[in-house]
C-alpha cells in the first residue's frame, strides 16, 4: 500500500508537526484578541494539539475540521471531556461546511500547501466575517529550486507548488485579503513551555514502511534547511 505523507502525520499521530510546533501556535495565539463571542475555525486540526490547547487557555466557540478520518478520531480522543464545547467536522479545505460571514479568525497551521491553495484561500474568504482575520502558518520557498529539486519535495509532499512569500501574497490579494502582515520571529526567539513537544500516537499495527518515510522526511528537511522556511501570514478579509 502507498502511504502519503498525510497518511505519516495520522498514523503516527504526529502532533505539533507544523514549524516551531505549539511554541508558535502559543506566540501566534498571542496576536489575536480572543473572548468568549469569538466563532474561531482551524482548519487541519490534525491530531487536535492545537485544537485542545485553544479548547483550554480560549473560551471561544471554537471549530475544527479535517479531511482525514483518523486525524479525526485522534483529535476526538485527545478532546474526552471537551469534545461538547467544540464543533468537530470531517471535510476540506477546499469546501467548508459552514455559511458565508460566520467566523472571526480562521487558523491553519502548515495545511494550506497540502490543499489546492486557491480554492482553499476563496473558501477561506467566504466563511469569514467581513474584517475577519484568516493566520496562515505556510511553507515557504526561501530560494530558487532547480526542477529536480522540486519534483523530489512536490512528490514526497503530495503538493502541487511550493510558493516564495511573493507567491503567497499574490494568492492571497487575489482571494480577497488586501490587508496582509507577516509576522516576523525567528524559531530561536521562542521560548518553549514544558508541554511545548511533538507528539507522538502511533496507530496498533501501523506499516513498518511508514518508518522509512519518517526517516526520508527528516532527510529531506535536513537537505532543504537552507531552501524552505515557513512564514506566518495575518490577513484581514477586506
Amino acid at each position: 500500500m502507498s502511504y502519503s505523507y498525510t497518511d505519516l502525520l495520522a498514523l503516527f499521530g504526529i502532533g505539533g508537526a507544523h514549524p516551531g510546533g505549539l511554541t508558535l501556535t502559543r506566540a501566534v495565539l498571542d496576536e489575536l484578541p480572543i473572548n468568549e463571542e469569538t466563532a474561531l475555525l482551524e482548519v487541519g486540526c490534525g491530531t487536535g494539539q492545537t485544537t485542545a490547547y485553544l479548547a483550554h487557555h480560549f473560551p471561544c466557540r471554537l471549530y475544527a475540521i479535517d479531511q482525514h478520518p483518523v486525524m479525526i478520531e485522534k483529535t476526538r480522543k485527545r478532546l474526552l471531556g471537551k469534545q461538547d464545547s467544540i464543533s468537530l467536522l470531517e471535510g476540506s479545505a477546499e469546501d467548508l461546511p459552514f455559511v458565508d460571514n460566520k467566523f472571526d479568525y480562521i487558523l491553519s497551521e502548515s495545511v494550506t500547501a497540502f490543499t489546492k491553495v486557491q480554492e482553499s484561500l476563496k473558501e477561506y474568504s467566504r466563511v469569514l466575517k467581513q474584517s475577519g482575520t484568516l493566520t496562515l502558518i505556510e511553507m515557504t520557498k526561501l530560494q530558487s529550486l532547480s526542477d529536480h529539486e522540486s519534483r523530489e519535495l512536490l512528490d514526497f509532499y503530495g503538493i502541487h507548488d511550493i510558493f516564495s512569500e511573493e507567491d503567497w501574497l499574490l494568492h492571497l490579494e487575489r482571494s480577497g485579503f488586501k490587508n496582509v502582515t507577516t509576522f516576523s520571529i525567528q524559531l530561536e526567539e521562542l521560548v518553549p513551555d514544558e508541554d511545548d513537544f511533538t507528539e507522538f500516537d502511533i496507530s496498533p499495527g501501523v506499516d513498518p514502511s511508514l518508518f522509512d518515510k519518517l526517516d526520508r522526511h527528516e532527510e529531506l528537511t535536513s537537505k532543504y534547511k537552507n531552501k524552505l522556511g515557513f512564514r506566518v501570514f495575518f490577513c484581514k478579509k477586506a
